[in-house]
C-alpha cells in the first residue's frame, strides 16, 4: 500500500458515521445538489452520455437518494424509462414529492427484488463505498441488468492489491477499492463482455470521482 493510501485510510477513520435516515427534509433537499455534486457535476454529464447510446433504455437507478440523476434527465432531455430505488425512505418520499407519479422503490441493492433483466441499464453511484463490499451488490447488478451496468465510485479506486475497508460502527463505510481486484471481478466472475473506465471526472469530498461502464 502506497503511503498516499496509508495516509486515506487514516483520514477515512476520522469521519463521523452519517446517519442519512435520520436526516430532516432541509439536508436531504440539500444533498447532493452543490456545484460539485449536482447535475452539471462531470460525473453525472458522463453517465447522460453514456446513456445516450441506449435510447429510451429502461434503467434502475439503484441508489436514487434524493433523484438527483433524474433531474438531470428531465433538464437534459435524456430519454430513458427511469426507475429509482433507494435502502432509505426518507430518500424515496422526498423523491416522489419532486417527481410525482415517477416510479420510485425502496429496496436494497445487494437484494434487488426483481427478475434477472428487468431492465436494460443499472447504475450505481456512489454507493458502493457505503457497502461492507460492493461484490454482493455488483452480482445484483448485472444480474437483473439487460444489456449494461455503470458504476460510478466517488472514492478513486487504489494501485495496490489490497482493498481498505474503512468503517465506524456496523452499517456505514467509506472504502476505498483495489482496481486490479475490481476489474478481475469484471472479467473472472461476471465475464463481462466489455468495460471501459473514466478517471478524472471531477472531485468528491475524497477524491476524483471515476465511472465504469460494462456491458453483459
Amino acid at each position: 500500500m502506497s503511503l498516499k493510501e496509508i495516509l486515506f485510510q487514516i483520514g477515512l477513520r476520522k469521519i463521523k458515521k452519517d446517519r442519512w435516515r435520520e436526516w430532516g427534509d432541509g439536508k436531504i433537499r440539500g444533498f447532493l445538489r452543490s456545484t460539485q455534486e449536482g447535475v452539471d457535476s462531470p460525473s453525472r454529464q458522463k453517465i447522460r452520455e453514456i446513456l445516450g447510446q441506449f435510447p429510451g433504455a429502461t434503467l434502475l437507478d439503484a441508489a436514487c437518494g434524493p433523484a438527483v440523476e433524474l433531474e438531470g434527465y428531465r433538464k437534459y432531455g435524456t430519454q430513458v424509462d427511469y426507475t429509482g430505488m433507494d435502502a432509505t425512505q426518507k430518500m424515496i418520499d422526498y423523491a416522489r414529492s419532486l417527481f410525482p407519479g415517477q416510479k420510485f422503490r425502496l429496496g436494497d441493492i445487494t437484494r434487488i427484488d426483481q427478475e434477472e433483466g428487468s431492465y436494460d441499464v443499472v447504475l450505481a453511484r456512489h454507493i458502493f463505498e457505503h457497502l461492507p463490499h460492493y461484490r454482493e451488490a455488483l452480482v445484483e447488478c448485472h444480474r437483473v441488468a439487460r444489456k449494461a451496468v455503470i458504476v460510478n465510485f466517488f472514492i478513486e479506486l487504489n494501485s495496490s492489491r489490497e482493498d481498505i475497508i474503512t468503517t465506524r460502527g456496523t452499517d456505514y463505510y467509506n472504502n476505498c477499492y483495489s482496481r486490479s481486484l475490481f476489474e478481475e471481478f469484471l472479467e473472472e466472475t461476471l465475464k463481462v463482455s466489455s468495460f471501459e473506465n473514466f478517471r478524472n471526472l471531477g472531485p468528491s469530498v475524497f477524491s476524483e470521482n471515476e465511472i465504469y461502464f460494462m456491458c453483459k
